[in-house]
């Protein structure tokens, strides 16, 4: 989570520039931009990992 927020914070203080950081961190646009919208929604603890489980399965209707 802290390299997450540290690209965060490096496009914002540091380079301005999006593809640049991305590139450097070894990260892709799509990608930090959810971050950031995570980010924006609910804080610090907005980027961390999420569950790629299916909420509901055709089994359990």
């Amino acid at each position: 989570m802290r390299h997450r927020l540290a690209v965060l914070r490096h496009v914002e203080e540091v380079t301005g520039n999006l593809a640049m950081a991305c590139r450097y961190f070894g990260s892709t646009r799509p990608t930090y931009r959810n971050w950031l919208h995570r980010y924006e929604a609910e804080g610090v603890d907005g980027p961390h990992d999420r569950s790629k489980r299916p909420r509901t399965g055709p089994s359990q209707r």
